[in-house]
């Protein structure tokens, strides 16, 4: 495993002004939640990851669950709030988003990225 804040952060800043990310709460069985472990993080984080220039956030959020986690979604996700991470970066901002309908195409394709869900 290695430092991301050693390698990743710096190169970040100085690359971008602000970032966008995207996050998932997928809900199973309306008591479970779904959370990966990836290899360049320590503990257990919602599925997600950056928003791309030519996606919206609804479509980051597909894509990165589909790549993680083997998940499509079937219905519309309900915006759950936009909060800032300013440990990492001054413009780092995030959007979480409640999944409830979904369902699984396949196992995940990230396997270098996601240890575990």
């Amino acid at each position: 495993m290695f430092d991301i804040d050693k390698i990743l952060i710096p190169y970040w800043r100085l690359t971008r002004g602000q970032t966008l990310g995207v996050q998932g709460i997928v809900i199973q069985d309306e008591r479970e939640i779904l959370l990966v472990r990836h290899s360049y993080l320590r503990g257990w984080h919602l599925p997600g990851s950056g928003v791309e220039r030519h996606e919206n956030l609804e479509q980051a959020l597909g894509r990165e669950l589909l790549e993680e986690t083997g998940l499509a979604i079937k219905g519309k996700p309900k915006l759950h709030g936009i909060f800032s991470n300013f440990e990492w970066a001054k413009g780092d901002h995030i959007a979480v988003y409640i999944v409830n309908d979904w369902e699984r195409i396949h196992a995940g394709t990230s396997r270098l990225e996601i240890l575990e869900q």
